[in-house]
């Protein structure tokens, strides 16, 4: 028998042989032996004696009853003894089989000796077996249950209940009422039994069961209106958990041992509950499968469990799984491999069930299902989830892995992070494409992948799963995207800042969040068994305490009748389970009865999803007994507890038991069952807890959590730490997950109770009649509390765990504190500077660092030494740590300093030379030091040197773990690899999940790490052919070993992915150079020594890749000023015989000023390459003769001018337009290389002017035959002859040199077919020039003054921009509209109309304003161009059909700015009550794009790559359904008006419409900043910082009305101050004090003296207000900065004044500075009666918001990067205002002729559309044909109308000098602005430096400032 399992027939046969033998009619001596042997088998089975006889227990049970017959009661005493038991324990374990025979049997005898034995009376006993009793007489009874029912009834009428007799004998129905729970536990379980006619009876007897209770239910409900009859479903979902529970008790083995016959007869019962609970919900068909889960994987149970899924399966429509598809295949699919073949085809036949034969069914639910093994006979359900998968696309697929992600299913989790690590493999172009894309959605999905998988590391960290190591995966596949891509703040744990639990309303909304957000998803997780109860009774108690009971659903309208039904009449019995027993829970009848509409409401407030989950958990009757509590620890526990799991456990629990409140202390008592399952939810509920005991709590409860948030933060430590660390930024150890996480979640805390003092202060009321507020107690106890833990306390523990922005805050604010209370000494306060400055060095921030050094009055070595780290200058920090170790040898400080200046330099063979000599001479310096070793060992190369370093590695790190792999990437040690990757991975795991609690940013420096391994990874197996594609994570290329490529084949396959990936990257020289240096390594430079496994061409492309990788860093070393390495790099390249590394020799000559030698280096580069001796160089000085023209014979493109000898000859390249299409330039071409030195040196030959103009134009010529598709040289050679053409302007004896304007002209257009590199460059000034030569052409013909030679040259230009015009993109072509050379204007229409008809969508918005312009010529000569584009066939009618709708659509947006709106309608407008015939008009549906800026402006091609493939605008982009009915008019003068669009998109839009303003200047000054943030975006050091400007789209109507795209989420910068001083409890003076001050004769004195300390810098606490997380606060202090920095340059340069209070709008999300209102353009504000005399605001205010260093370092460092940017690109800027002397403003126009174009406009702009616009409409339609029979005759009359057109336009006025002189004074101004000549008298220029430092002093200046009119509030 011991060997025998217990439900084996044999070992039953013995069991119950044995249990006869005991109890047979013989001598006690052979009883005794039988237990004995008895006895055995219970100790070799490991179970105890009472547990042997459970198999046979109702043998045994009726051996029993035999021996009471007999009267042999004594002889039981044998049983007691062997069992252990006492009399009363052992009856009880048997009672339940006992009593329900004796019932049968009808012994009342026997049942009252029983009791007796029991000590009890016969009907107690009878009561508390009630459910036994009844199921075994329902299922056992064949004849008759009435006698038996009789006999019970007489007992337990009989029993005594408090004392006194039942009043009268219970029915039937009664007793299963009162036992309906256990009695359907029972009999539900029978469903499973193997007999089909015990299954059946069990049927009837729930049938049975629900009728009786049914009876019952209707009795009770006496007047009350009862329902329809419920269905047994129903019925039976009321009782599914208490069913459930018991099968889980069973399946777990946490009740009595059941052998595994019982519990598969309790898996099949589940079946049979199937059936019967049709239809089923998928809530409970969730439940059903928790056990079926479980069971799967208990040995001798996976088979049964298949069965019944089975069975389940083949039972249910499929449609009815959908829900629960994705859990059910993820569960077979991982123990299918592991199975046995008839497991293996069961589970087989279930997925075919599923996959194939349903899959029309449960199609839309495949995507969510992970892939099956990948075995043959899954081939094909595998293809159709792929195709099922694929057919959402990329994105859509994405985003379905992100969501499946976020389930609460641990085992659901895994496969889906396993399937996105697949599908992000498999996808790599797609994604890398999204990386790179800068579009705003693209940036949302990455931002949500990015922050899931952070934050499932963070929820998985600390648990045995697989999935932080896979999400790590995941996330070094994606790559380290720039965080300035990523909306990198996590989301906040909690959503309600803070709930007053004292107040009931509140109280039950917070419980409702706290159920949808945290607890449902957690009681939905399939298979989390063990824990599901905990969640099931805490929902109970919360639901209870909501008042959401069976009343209120039954009290809901018939659409909710299966709810209703769900929950009738429950009556709990003492039979009742222990685990399913009455509670003694919150009570409901304390809630008042008018709570009932508001739990209603609640109720319906639930998703669906989460009513499913409630509906079964209502008047539930879980109860959970007091665990024994834990250990207790002394206050504080942080330092007492291991694990942080236990730690905030521990700490949760302890702070629930201090919430005093009543309400508070119901809410968290339900939920601290909870809290030691699910960490998340501690996260979530602690802040809460914390937050109301400092607010309930007692003092001493107060003083511990301050004391346990301490303990966390530790007591502080100084800055800097011992030995090195800081500089090295390793700890000696690094942080315990415990500290890490503790730490994390201090701040967490931190941030919450900040935000709720935010929240709590701005909630405030004033005191009546003053400015001041009244007491907070509250708000002052929290403070209070919180002020309590230094700052600097705070920010020591920030700086050891490396959250360096939150460091910076709190550093600051402990700064201002001390600043604020004046008793620190100015030696404490440089000190803390240094501090302060040492955190910006760590966060890479140098225009942070040198604004602090500003503030540090008494330089020290160690700052100045600071500060040249920040800066990139290593060569001075290696000569600090030299001098340093010659005074200070033993001082390891400057021993790490040193290595790691020789790092960054590049010096790695130095490095590793010195770190050996200090390890040898300091041996006890080998443990901080090894990690410089091996770093330094493999970046040189030397890997004897690793492998020493490697075997004296002690601990872990990823430096360590980062030489590990490559040594096994050297030596191909596949195991050792995998292996060590996984540990360097985990090392990873803890400090990631810190990080990622609050930020992608924060956490940005381990995902460069994990995008290392995995390019580490990607490298190992492209190499190894060994490794099969199941133990490979790298990239798609390690699934293509097998098929037998080169491994050279593979590198090229993913070289292109390779420098995507680099390109994602934060834009710092520091992260991209580590990377590189790893590349370099691992794909190269291992594999170059490895001759004999490559080939001559193999080996050539490493080594020429490998050169390259150097030359790349070689580059971006010089542009970060970073020499050396720069230099080194260089040689290197060349050492590799990278040939374009000559032309970095050459720039580095240049940048160091050694010209010559640059250009001997060029001539010799030539020379060799040519063969040719160069004659550049004669007699030691640069000759005159250009080598470059000895190289070839002169093109026969060749041209030169011949007028009369007076100029002279020039030579162009070949600038014959090609064909636009999308072409890839080989940069690595010699043909290239030859051509960018040649380039090089022409364009030094023209800086130093010592060669003609004839050998300038032949080295432009050359280096175009040497490369024709490099755009670069002909716009260089554009911009040569346009300076020429500039030069001969200036000459007062001779008119312009026409022919270099149009070489120009065509040089550039060459260049724009080439490529759209140089696009913003050349358009404006491409297009500038081009018309104003026609307009100088026209002017000179006019005065008979032209020759012959000037209008040929013009007509070729003409020509060539005929051939361009189909592949101009629109862009400052309407405001040309009215040009005055009929040639340029034939041109100039066709470019129009091309441009309407290839984008309608968007030249229509321009088209229409200028039809509708009140200047006549113009509106005639667009409405002629329209006309023209009608009669083009096929399309002209349809756009036609557009325009009509755009026409008719700004008719009435004009006539609603026009309408008057009396004051009386307030500034809420109904349109349709106020103006009903507007609002007909406005509700229509129009063929419009809506005009946002994303709808209006083009995205451009990044590259000649994609010229011709390139979309400039999005597809389905939202067009104009209609507008709301209700505006909003705005309390300025002209009544602006808020509009609202409703786009087909299904969102809003919202628009401002502007009366009586030009529009035009706002639209020029959009197009302006546009422009600024494309040069900007091009400029690698101002890309690095992310300077940009805020844009949106300005669309005017005409001249007078327009649209404005509102931005949404501002306020006014003036209105922030003035809420802030309020805050502050600051009191103000009044406008009139501030007028006496401004207006008084000594008002400087007056300004700084009274002024403004009466308003003292306040701005700062703005941006905590708007991001209290410091990783926040710090991006938004940072975008202020930056983006009030370029937007003060941007404005000086345009002259834009007015930048009062109301025209900075601030965005509250992100602290953006947004300006408005741009009609104070071009020094207007200087006209002002009291005139501007600052270049833009910088007040005190917003000095202080920009830090403690205020305007310097990050505000001028932006000022003199967009600044610099601005010269470099001058004649851009300039050529895109030129547009005013084409467009002028209406100010600049005469006012009599402005009033005659108004009289001649008529009625054109009528609200209603009069004469005008229908006399203008008729004339646009005129000629309109649809017959398509006349397709040729329309063509006919397109070329003649365009030459009519032509002709009456050049009849038309003569072109206004006057009218455009005050454009040109002013873009003289500009110009001047520009090369920083502005008001220096013409003497000399500033340099950017001076210019900003100029600006920035007349900025803030007290003498400019204080005398500012009072409306621009210079003191805010």
């Amino acid at each position: 028998m011991q060997n025998l399992p217990e439900d084996h027939p044999v070992y039953n046969r013995l069991l119950a042989a044995l249990i006869d033998q005991v109890f047979a009619d013989s001598t006690a001596l052979r009883s005794a032996q039988v237990l004995d042997e008895m006895s055995k088998v219970a100790t070799d089975k490991n179970i105890s004696r009472s547990a042997l006889l459970r198999p046979q227990r109702e043998l045994f049970c009726t051996q029993i009853i035999q021996k009471l017959d007999a009267g042999q009661e004594d002889w039981l005493e044998v049983l007691y003894a062997w069992t252990g038991l006492s009399q009363s324990n052992f009856l009880s374990q048997h009672v339940s089989g006992m009593i329900p025979k004796l019932i049968i049997l009808r012994s009342r005898e026997l049942i009252e000796k029983l009791a007796t034995l029991m000590t009890k009376d016969a009907g107690t006993l009878c009561f508390e077996q009630l459910d036994h009793i009844l199921a075994e007489i329902f299922m056992h009874k064949d004849d008759g249950v009435e006698p038996s029912i009789d006999l019970l009834r007489i007992l337990l009428f009989q029993a005594k209940q408090g004392g006194e007799d039942q009043v009268e004998m219970w029915d039937i129905a009664a007793l299963i009422a009162i036992s309906k729970v256990g009695l359907l536990i029972h009999v539900s379980l029978e469903l499973g039994h193997e007999k089909m006619d015990i299954r059946n009876k069990a049927k009837t007897v729930i049938e049975i069961v629900e009728g009786n209770d049914w009876k019952v239910f209707k009795q009770q409900s006496g007047a009350k209106k009862v329902t329809d009859r419920r269905s047994l479903a129903s019925f039976l979902q009321q009782h599914i958990l208490a069913v459930l529970s018991e099968v889980n008790k069973v399946i777990m083995g946490t009740g009595q041992r059941v052998t595994l016959g019982m519990k598969a007869k309790y898996l099949r019962s589940l079946a049979g509950l199937v059936e019967l609970l049709q239809p089923i919900q998928s809530t409970v068909l969730s439940q059903i499968f928790s056990p079926l889960k479980m069971a799967l994987n208990i040995p001798g149970l996976r088979i049964h469990t298949l069965r019944v899924l089975k069975s389940i399966v083949d039972l249910l429509d499929p449609i009815q799984l959908d829900s629960l598809l994705g859990h059910l295949v993820q569960s077979l699919g991982d123990i299918y491999l592991q199975s046995n073949t008839s497991a293996q085809a069961i589970i087989f036949s279930i997925f075919d069930r599923l996959l194939v034969q349903s899959q029309d069914k449960l199609r839309l639910a495949f995507p969510g299902v992970g892939a099956l093994p990948t075995t043959p006979e899954f081939e094909k359900m595998n293809m159709i989830l792929r195709k099922a998968k694929a057919a959402d696309g990329f994105e859509h697929q994405l985003q379905g892995l992100i969501d499946r992600l976020g389930s609460e299913n641990s085992d659901l989790v895994r496969q889906a992070v396993m399937e996105l690590k697949e599908f992000l493999l498999e996808n790599e172009e797609q994604l890398l494409i999204m990386t790179t894309n800068t579009d705003q959605e693209a940036n949302g999905l990455l931002s949500s992948l990015f922050l899931t998988l952070l934050s499932e590391v963070s929820r998985f960290r600390g648990v045995d799963s697989p999935i932080p190591m896979v999400c790590a995966e995941c996330l070094g596949i994606i790559g380290a995207v720039d965080p300035e891509k990523i909306s990198g703040l996590r989301a906040s744990v909690t959503t309600t800042v803070y709930a007053n639990l004292n107040i009931m309303e509140e109280a039950r909304d917070f419980v409702c969040e706290l159920i949808t957000v945290q607890l449902v998803g957690k009681s939905r997780s399939i298979g989390d068994v063990p824990s599901e109860s905990h969640w099931a009774f805490t929902l109970q108690e919360l639901l209870s305490f909501c008042g959401i009971t069976k009343d209120v659903l039954e009290s809901e309208p018939a659409a909710n009748l299966a709810s209703r039904n769900l929950l009738s009449q429950r009556t709990s019995a003492a039979s009742t389970p222990s685990y399913y027993a009455s509670s003694p829970s919150i009570q409901p009848s304390r809630r008042a009865t008018t709570a009932t509409k508001l739990s209603k409401d609640r109720w319906r407030a639930f998703p669906r999803p989460v009513q499913e989950v409630l509906e079964l958990l209502i008047d539930a009757k879980y109860q959970k007994t007091e665990s024994t509590p834990p250990k207790d620890h002394s206050s504080p526990l942080f330092p007492q507890l291991r694990t942080f799991q236990d730690w905030l456990t521990r700490w949760t629990l302890s702070l629930i038991a201090k919430v005093t409140g009543r309400n508070s202390r119901d809410v968290f008592q339900a939920c601290k069952h909870v809290v030691p399952y699910d960490t998340d939810f501690s996260l979530y509920i602690l802040p809460h807890l914390v937050l109301h005991v400092l607010l309930e709590g007692s003092e001493r409860d107060q003083r511990e959590i301050v004391n346990e948030m301490a303990a966390i933060l530790g007591d502080g430590h100084d800055w800097r730490q011992q030995d090195g660390d800081q500089m090295s930024g390793k700890p000696k150890q690094p942080m315990s997950e415990i500290h890490q996480l503790g730490t994390q979640t201090a701040f967490v805390l931190f941030d919450h109770i900040s935000r709720w003092i935010q929240q709590r202060r701005n909630s405030r009321t004033r005191m009546p009649g003053t400015q001041r507020f009244t007491p907070d107690l509250e708000l002052q106890t929290v403070q209070n509390h919180l002020q309590s833990i230094s700052h600097e306390v705070i920010a020591q523990a920030a700086f050891r765990n490396k959250a360096y922005a939150r460091a910076l805050f709190h550093s600051e604010q402990h700064i201002r504190d001390l600043k604020r209370e004046s008793n620190l000494s100015e030696m404490g306060l440089q000190k803390l500077y240094e501090n302060y400055q040492q955190l910006y060095v760590w966060m890479d921030e140098p225009d942070g660092m040198e604004g602090i050094s500003s503030l540090i009055t008494c330089g020290t070595l160690p700052q100045y030494l600071l500060q040249c780290e920040s800066a990139g200058r290593w060569e001075e920090v290696q000569a600090y740590h030299e001098l340093g170790i010659q005074n200070e040898p033993f001082n390891l400080d400057h021993h790490i300093g040193l290595y790691r200046a020789l790092d960054n330099l590049g010096q790695y063979d130095t490095m590793l030379n010195a770190v050996d000599g200090d390890i040898h001479a300091h041996p006890g310096w080998e443990e901080a030091l090894n990690d410089f070793r091996i770093s330094a060992s493999w970046k040189s190369q030397r890997w004897d040197s690793l492998e020493d370093a490697l075997s004296r590695s002690v601990g872990s790190s990823f430096e360590g773990g980062l030489g590990l792999l490559i040594r096994d990437l050297r030596e191909n040690r596949v195991e050792e690899f995998d292996a060590h990757l996984r540990q360097t991975r985990s090392i990873l795991i803890a400090p990631l999940a810190a990080a990622s609690m609050e930020s992608y940013s924060r956490a940005y420096d381990r995902v460069v790490q994990l995008h290392m391994l995995h390019e580490l990874e990607v490298a190992f197996h492209s190499w190894n052919r060994t490794s099969s594609p199941e133990a490979s994570s790298g990239s798609q290329i390690a699934f293509n070993l097998q098929s037998g490529g080169t491994y050279t084949e593979r590198i090229r396959l993913y070289q292109s992915k390779l420098t995507q990936r680099l390109e994602i990257m934060t834009p710092s020289f520091k992260i991209r150079e580590q990377v590189a240096m790893l590349r370099r390594v691992v794909f190269f430079h291992i594999r170059i020594p490895d001759k004999d496994m490559l080939d001559h061409e193999d080996m050539q492309y490493l080594t020429d890749e490998a050169g390259r990788l150097w030359l790349e860093s070689a580059r971006t070393a010089r542009k970060s000023h970073n020499d050396q390495l720069s230099y080194s790099a260089m040689l290197h390249a060349e050492h590799l015989g990278n040939t374009p590394a000559v032309i970095e020799r050459v720039k580095w000559g240049f940048s160091h000023n050694n010209e010559r030698q640059a250009i001997k280096t060029i001539d010799s580069f030539l020379t060799l390459k040519r063969g040719m001796v160069p004659s550049a160089v004669s007699g030691g000085t640069l000759s005159r003769a250009s080598s470059s023209s000895l190289m070839r014979p002169k093109s026969s493109s060749t041209s030169s001018s011949s007028s009369s000898g007076a100029r002279p000859p020039i030579v162009v390249p070949n600038t014959e337009l090609l064909q636009v299409e999308d072409r890839i330039l080989n940069k690595s071409d010699k043909g290239y290389i030859r051509a960018k030195a040649i380039l090089l040196r022409t364009r030094w030959m023209d800086k130093s002017n010592l060669v003609s103009l004839g050998e300038i134009s032949e080295g432009f010529r050359d280096a175009a035959i040497e490369c024709e598709l490099w755009e670069k040289v002909y716009y260089v050679a554009g911009q040569y002859f346009f300076k020429l053409f500039e030069s001969s302007k200036r000459s007062k004896t001779r008119l312009p040199l026409l022919p270099y304007a149009t070489q120009g002209c065509r040089l550039y257009c060459k260049a724009l077919s080439l490529g759209p590199k140089y696009l913003y460059q050349i358009l404006p000034r491409l297009l500038t020039y081009w018309l104003d030569l026609g307009r100088r052409v026209h002017v000179a013909q006019s005065s008979s003054s032209v020759t012959q030679l000037d209008l040929n040259e013009f007509k070729k230009i003409n020509e060539l921009m005929n051939d361009l015009a189909d592949n101009l993109p629109e862009y400052m072509i309407i405001s040309r509209i009215c040009h005055k050379n009929p040639d340029a204007f034939f041109a100039l229409q066709r470019i129009i109309a091309n441009v309407v008809i290839a984008y309608p969508d968007q030249a229509i918005w321009q088209m229409v304003s200028v039809s509708r312009s009140i200047v006549q010529e113009r509106k005639r000569v667009c409405n002629k161009i329209l006309h023209t584009i009608q009669l083009q066939p096929v399309i002209g009618a349809v756009l036609i059909n557009q325009v009509n709708e755009a026409l008719d659509l700004c008719d009435n947006l004009i006539a609603l700015c026009m309408v008057a709106i009396p004051d009386k309608y307030g500034s809420k407008v109904s349109l349709d009550k106020v103006f009903p015939r507007l609002s007909a008009q406005l509700k229509r549906k129009y063929n419009a794009v809506v005009p946002g800026q994303r709808s209006l402006w083009p995205t451009l091609p990044k590259s000649s790559e994609t010229m011709a493939s390139h979309q400039p605008f999005k597809s389905n982009l939202p067009m104009i359904e209609g507008f709301l009915d209700e505006i909003d008019v705005m309390s300025s003068l002209q009544k602006p008006r808020k509009i609202t669009v409703i786009g087909s998109d299904g969102l809003h839009y919202t628009f401002l419409c502007k009366p009586k303003d030009d529009l035009r200047k706002d639209a020029k000054v959009m197009e302006f900043n546009s422009l600024v943030n494309t040069l900007l975006k091009k400029n690698r050091e101002a890309n690095r910082r992310d300077l940009y400007v805020r844009t949106y789209a300005v669309v005017p109507l005409n001249e007078e009305y327009g649209l404005i795209e509102w931005v949404h989420n501002t306020t006014p910068y003036r209105h922030l101050v003035h809420k802030l001083y309020r805050l502050s409890n600051h009191a103000f003076p009044s406008n009139t004090d501030i007028k006496r001050y401004l207006d008084h004769e000594d008002h400087v004195r007056l300004f700084v003296k009274d002024l403004l300390p009466k308003f003292p810098p306040v701005f700062y606490q703005w941006f905590k207000e708007i991001a209290p997380e410091p990783t926040a606060w710090f991006a938004a202090r940072l975008r202020f900065t930056r983006t009030a920095a370029v937007m003060s340059m941007a404005g000086y340069i345009v002259g834009l004044g007015d930048r009062h209070g109301e025209n900075l709008l601030l965005d509250e999300r992100n602290g953006d500075v947004v300006h408005v209102d741009f009609n104070c353009l071009f020094d207007a504000g200087k006209l002002f009666p009291k005139p501007e005399r600052v270049p833009f605001r910088l007040t005190h205010n917003m000095v202080d918001g920009m830090g403690l260093s205020g305007y310097d370092g990050v505000y001028r460092a932006a000022c003199e990067k967009t600044m610099g940017v601005f010269r470099e690109n001058m004649d851009s800027l300039v050529s895109v205002l030129e547009g005013f002397v084409h467009d002028p403003l209406v100010e600049w126009s005469n006012s009599r002729k402005r009033g005659q174009q108004k009289d001649a406009a008529g009625t054109m702009a009528a609200p209603n559309g009069g004469a005008g616009v229908e006399d203008a409409r008729m004339r646009l339609l005129r000629g309109r044909t649809d017959s398509k029979a006349a397709a040729t005759a329309q063509q006919q009359q397109a070329a003649s109308a365009m030459s009519e057109a032509a002709a009456s336009t050049a009849d038309g006025e003569p072109y206004d000098e006057q009218q455009a002189e005050k454009a040109h004074q002013h873009l003289s101004t500009i110009r001047r602005k520009l090369n920083g000549s502005e008001g220096q008298s013409g003497m000399f220029s500033l340099s950017v430096v001076g210019q900003v430092e100029e600006l920035i002093l007349n900025a803030t200046s007290p003498e400019n400032l204080g005398k500012m009119y009072i409306g621009w509030s210079a003191y805010l």
